[in-house]
């Protein structure tokens, strides 16, 4: 079954609320496309994480973006599951020194 981007976005940003803690935005830039769906407010540096669909890339001017992004500093990651996406949060937030009970699947 192929779910949709907006399903996987919705169910990892509700569940690493749910499940650790973690504060989340929908980034929306009007007039301006190829920035990552959702930044997570992690401590030092957020997290920002593109959401596709199982086996879709992201196009040129998301992967230009997410370059820029990245020589800014900041991570960014595309994800088309939602464990694994909050596999990476979770590996995130250890890494920043973050305690985090759940353990994942």
């Amino acid at each position: 079954m192929n779910h949709l981007e907006s399903a996987i976005e919705r169910s990892t940003w509700t569940r690493a609320r749910d499940l650790m803690g973690v504060t989340s935005s929908k980034l929306v830039t009007p007039g301006e496309t190829g920035f990552p769906d959702r930044i997570f407010w992690l401590p030092e540096r957020p997290l920002c994480i593109e959401f596709k669909q199982k086996g879709k890339e992201a196009r040129p001017k998301q992967k230009h973006i997410h370059g820029v992004l990245r020589g800014l500093g900041y991570e960014v990651q595309i994800h088309d599951n939602v464990e694994l996406a909050l596999m990476a949060i979770r590996a995130a937030l250890i890494e920043r020194g973050v305690q985090c009970q759940w353990q994942g699947f």
